[in-house]
């Protein structure tokens, strides 16, 4: 994961689980979007297949990167079925940039990821002052939890 920098004030994290199924056989892609202050860490994946990353600038419409291979169970054939495999592969956000996960071959893949937000302390609409109180960031209101 990526680490805080000093004026990075908050990272708030959702959890993410697909299950995708091979596009031959229906499956349909897990479409990313990311904005420049947003990661997908794919931490897991479990089951058989190949995971695969296209990645296309949405800007000119061409492809950056196609079927790059993320996991593939082949590799894995001494782990037991169901059993997870941990990748922690991190996926950076970028407004111009589309990117599609999908599978190729195999019965489908579980995969378990974390989508990550950050935002700093000038992305902040208040500021603390108390336990019960807080002040918005243009100090001109005080808001309580009363």
């Amino acid at each position: 994961q990526v680490p805080l920098s000093a004026d990075e004030m908050f990272r708030f994290e959702k959890q993410v689980c697909e299950n995708l199924t091979p596009i031959a056989t229906g499956g349909k892609p897990c479409t990313l979007l990311l904005r420049a202050n947003e990661t997908v860490t794919i931490n897991t994946v479990s089951g058989s297949g190949r995971l695969v990353l296209s990645c296309t600038d949405t800007t000119s419409g061409d492809t950056i990167v196609e079927n790059a291979v993320i996991f593939d169970s082949n590799a894995f054939f001494f782990v037991k079925p169901g059993e997870e495999i941990e990748l922690n592969h991190q996926i950076r956000g970028d407004p111009n940039l589309m990117y599609a996960i999908t599978v190729q071959h195999g019965d489908g893949l579980k995969v378990n990821m974390t989508h990550s937000f950050f935002f700093n302390q000038s992305e902040r609409i208040y500021q603390p002052r108390g336990d019960d109180e807080l002040q918005l960031n243009d100090q001109s209101e005080t808001a309580t939890g009363r």
